[in-house]
C-alpha cells in the first residue's frame, strides 16, 4: 500500500469526515482520486451530506471494517 493510502486511512480512524477535512489532515492536494480508488476497493464510504458550520453540501467518507483492519496495519498484505 502506498504512503499516501495509508496517511488516508490513518486520518480516517477518528471517524467521518469530509474530503477537505482529510485533505488538511494529511497536508495533500488533491485526495480525492485516492479517496474514490479506496471507495471502489471497498476501503470506505461516502455519502453526501450538508456542513454543519458552512451549510455547504460535503461528501463526508468513512472507513468500512475492510479499511478499519487495513489501517491497523496498512503494510501487511491482504
Amino acid at each position: 500500500m502506498s504512503k499516501k493510502r495509508a496517511e488516508l486511512l490513518w486520518a480516517l480512524m477518528a471517524g467521518p469526515t469530509h474530503g477537505l477535512e482529510i485533505q488538511r489532515a494529511v497536508g495533500r492536494h488533491n485526495v480525492y482520486p485516492a479517496l474514490r480508488s479506496m471507495e471502489w476497493d471497498g476501503l470506505l464510504k461516502s455519502w453526501e451530506g450538508v456542513g454543519v458550520r458552512s451549510g455547504r453540501t460535503r461528501r463526508y467518507y468513512q472507513l468500512t471494517e475492510a479499511g478499519r483492519k487495513v489501517a491497523r496495519d496498512p503494510f501487511s498484505p491482504r
